[in-house]
């Protein structure tokens, strides 16, 4: 008998495209290279940050889709602050961590700076960066109140320590009075009256009157 005519590669493919399972192994490696391209650390923090947001019930969902949208650097020092548990608004706190964090990731320009004392002590005390940040945006009365109190060691959290003396020291600092122009002054002094001319002759002649009451009555009699 005639051998049996062999099947072409071609066919042979498309039988196997349509057995049941067979693209699987192309899902797979699709899925590969999708993981490949998400960061490794976005991948570890995302059963964390889903643990922390379970662990909060009364978050509200904006707050929790900002969580999870955020990178993974910003994602740490937000969980490492600990729970909200005993927050009078947990979303309200959560929403101001994020954005300590992101102003915390935020590079320093040099005209930011704080003057060297300022930032030595930053340095030595190794606060978080958003209560850094705090402290070089606060007037230097402010700053040297906060340095004069001394270090942040032994403290349990130096950051919040850091804030209170902020807040302190803003409080009992009183803002910088603008100096007063001696313009107003030296006008008033050289006319009491006031640049409006007919108020100045009006109070000229009532002045006037007063001090010579005959003599405006025999001018006018």
């Amino acid at each position: 008998p005639a051998p049996a005519p062999r099947p072409s590669p071609a066919a042979g493919a498309w039988r196997e495209r349509g057995r049941p399972g067979a693209s699987a192994p192309m899902v797979a490696s699709r899925s590969r290279s999708r993981s490949r391209g998400r960061p490794a650390a976005a991948d570890k923090l995302g059963p964390d940050v889903e643990a922390f947001l379970r662990a909060e019930p009364e978050i509200e969902e904006r707050a929790a889709t900002m969580l999870r949208s955020k990178p993974p650097e910003v994602q740490r020092m937000v969980l490492s602050r600990g729970g909200l548990s005993g927050t009078r608004n947990p979303t309200a706190v959560l929403v101001s961590r994020i954005r300590n964090a992101e102003e915390g990731l935020r590079p320093v320009l040099d005209t930011e700076r704080a003057p060297e004392e300022i930032e030595r002590f930053l340095i030595i005390e190794r606060v978080e960066p958003h209560a850094a940040a705090r402290l070089r945006r606060a007037s230097k009365p402010v700053q040297q109140a906060v340095v004069s109190r001394g270090s942040l060691a032994g403290t349990r959290d130096p950051t919040a320590v850091l804030m209170t003396r902020i807040r302190d020291a803003e409080k009992e600092t009183p803002p910088a009075e603008p100096v007063a122009s001696q313009e107003p002054l030296d006008a008033a002094i050289t006319n009491p009256y006031g640049a409006d001319p007919q108020a100045y002759a009006l109070a000229y002649y009532a002045q006037y009157q007063q001090a010579y009451p005959q003599a405006v009555q025999g001018a006018y009699a």
